[in-house]
Formats: structure tokens, C-alpha cells, sequence
């Protein structure tokens, strides 16, 4: 179970899938600790980053 301070909740449904998809390539290839922190942290970016575009789009239709 993962328990995240109130100001990262929000991040917690998008953080999920990036753990356990480590977690396997874990199991497989062995561990890489900085992984568990770089690529979650940068695929939120990229999400935030794409949203804020497509949130721009919907907003001048």
C-alpha cells in the first residue's frame, strides 16, 4: 500500500501504474533505485505538460 502526504494525492492515480510497471521490470532485470524516483516523476511531467495543451484547445473551441 502506498501512503502519500494530502498535497500529492492528487498525483496517487497517475503515480500507481508507474510503480507497479517498475516493479515488474524489477523483478526481471534487478533493481535500479534512482528508477523508482526519475520515471515516475518525469512521466507526470510529460501528463501535466500534454494536459495543459489540450486543456488550451478545448478552451478556444
Amino acid at each position: 500500500m502506498l501512503v502519500l502526504p494530502a498535497s500529492l494525492s492528487a498525483q496517487h492515480p497517475r503515480q500507481l501504474p508507474a510503480f507497479a510497471n517498475i516493479s515488474a521490470v524489477t523483478k526481471t532485470h534487478g533493481p535500479a533505485p534512482s528508477a523508482f524516483i526519475t520515471l515516475p516523476l518525469v512521466g507526470a511531467f510529460f501528463a501535466d505538460l500534454a494536459n495543459s495543451f489540450i486543456i488550451r484547445y478545448f478552451l478556444s473551441l
